[in-house]
């Protein structure tokens, strides 16, 4: 129709494992029966067969109870003999899917493997009244959500606090002058005690 406009999805399949191809696609557009244009597309492609192989190549997840999961673990292997390469996994949005993948980023040398865990959570997710903003805007969790992560304990913080203060003084030295104090008062000399059997003599006021 008049200003209307199609997407054209094109998939090219190579047979061999290295070609490099450049061609023409010819589109026709039939605007009445007797008239046809031709709408030529190049294009050029270079396909190299992929060095990276996986163990598996569907993975599917069993019909799990709420509050489940299901892990399975993927193989990824690489046969290049000079080169590494660093492999991404890109999984889909974890509140819409419910699938985690680790790790995300890892190098693969030469003729080595790695394992990737894929795990799936079982929940009800009722998205009716978000948008996909909500979606995938990142939430900000508070340090007591965060895994690895411990709150403060103020109370605790203070008990040590005092104890380190009474420590300290108890070990401080007793003389008040090196804190800015006074002297004490000079200490009476001790009474002398009376013998027995001796008379005293007693002074007329």
């Amino acid at each position: 129709m008049p200003g209307e406009k199609y997407t054209l999805k094109i998939e090219y399949r190579p047979t061999t494992d290295a070609i490099i191809d450049e061609n023409q696609l010819i589109v026709r557009f039939i605007t009445g029966e007797l008239c046809v244009r031709e709408l030529k597309l190049p294009y050029a492609c270079s396909v190299v067969k992929c060095p990276i192989n996986t163990d598996k190549c569907k993975i599917e997840f069993p019909c799990l109870p709420e509050s489940e999961s299901s892990e399975v673990v993927v193989q990824m292997q690489n046969e290049s003999k000079d080169r590494t390469y660093l492999l991404e996994t890109v999984p889909p949005n974890l509140q819409l899917s419910g699938i985690i993948v680790n790790p995300l980023v890892t190098s693969l040398a030469p003729g080595r493997s790695t394992l990737i865990s894929i795990k799936y959570n079982s929940k009800f997710r009722d998205i009716t009244y978000e948008t996909m903003d909500e979606l995938y805007k990142p939430k900000e969790l508070e340090p007591e959500h965060i895994p690895g992560m411990t709150v403060r304990n103020k109370k605790l913080e203070e008990k040590i606090k005092k104890q380190k203060e009474d420590a300290a003084a108890n070990a401080a030295p007793s003389d008040p002058k090196a804190k800015g104090g006074k002297a004490p008062p000079p200490k009476a000399p001790p009474a002398k005690a009376e013998i027995p059997g001796k008379a005293v003599k007693k002074t007329p006021q």
